[in-house]
């Protein structure tokens, strides 16, 4: 509950297609449903653009605000005229039960099966084009998307610029491209610089933050060490590795090739459609991941 909570605080419903929520080796439990429709509804913290708010339980309708309601749930700020009223939210949560476990990998194919089918369905009925770019994010069940605290930017701002290439410019070249030395191609002999089609990433692994407890008790997070990924050893068995200075400097040190994904991964949907190689028998998150990687 948790992990799809973090979803909503820290991602703009707008851009939301679909959430769906798989549970390996369980049945529907009414009290995880209720907290699931609590989250779909807007009764927890959610994120309309830069604002993060939440609405008051109302009887009538799923995910209200009382109209006379004048404070921010989340921060207690005056809200804007226009803000005052109640507003409803579509359905983004899907949960899939499996009663028999089938694991990690069978589980992120079921789930991009529906996701599949829905955006097929949203395209005959108009209301998504076929040239617009679905993201996936896997996200492991006990994982949180943080929010930044770096400005107003979020998760998906970044790997939006990672994954999504933004139109040419009307001059014909690749936007971002003219000035900037790492985007361009030099050539010394003839002293031209020449456009170089950008290429986007092919996926995002996030940095993890590791949290432990205190002698308090209280919670304390630890944040990752800038270089560090995950790799694996000559039997595949997972293996702490570094970003060498190289690559560390190609975006002075804000992203870097790393051997296998992590906790949370985004991708472009086609790019998982177009993967040579699915084992639906891999049950865990690392055989899971490594198989992602080697796709990649």
């Amino acid at each position: 509950v948790k992990s799809v909570e973090s979803m909503f605080r820290t991602t703009d419903r707008n851009r939301i297609f679909a959430v769906t929520v798989v549970m390996d080796g369980r049945g529907k439990v009414g009290e995880f449903e209720a907290k699931l429709d609590d989250i779909d509804a807007g009764r927890t913290a959610h994120r309309h653009g830069d604002r993060v708010h939440t609405h008051d339980h109302h009887p009538q309708w799923k995910g209200g605000k009382k109209a006379d309601e004048k404070k921010d749930d989340a921060h207690g700020e005056e809200e804007e005229d226009g803000e005052k009223e109640a507003h409803a939210h579509s359905e983004k949560i899907h949960a899939i039960y499996n009663h028999e476990t089938i694991g990690t990998s069978a589980s992120r194919k079921e789930a991009v099966q529906f996701v599949n089918i829905l955006a097929k369905d949203h395209e005959a009925a108009g209301l998504k084009s076929p040239e617009e770019d679905l993201i996936l994010l896997f996200l492991r069940c006990d994982a949180r998307l943080k929010e930044s605290e770096e400005g107003r930017r979020t998760w998906l701002d970044d790997v939006t610029d990672a994954l999504i290439l933004t139109p040419p410019e009307e001059n014909g070249d690749p936007a971002g491209s003219i000035g900037d030395p790492k985007k361009t191609n030099a050539s010394p002999e003839s002293g031209n610089v020449q456009s170089q089609q950008l290429q986007p990433a092919n996926a995002v692994s996030f940095n993890v933050f590791f949290s432990s407890t205190d002698r308090e008790g209280n919670v304390v997070l630890h944040p990752p060490r800038v270089g560090d990924t995950l790799g694996f050893d000559d039997e595949l068995l997972p293996l702490p590795s570094k970003a060498t200075a190289q690559d560390m400097s190609t975006s002075n040190g804000e992203s870097y090739p790393a051997p296998v994904t992590n906790v949370a991964t985004a991708l472009r949907l086609a790019t998982y459609n177009a993967f040579p190689a699915s084992d639906d028998r891999l049950a865990n998150h690392y055989a899971a991941d490594l198989e992602l990687s080697f796709n990649l």
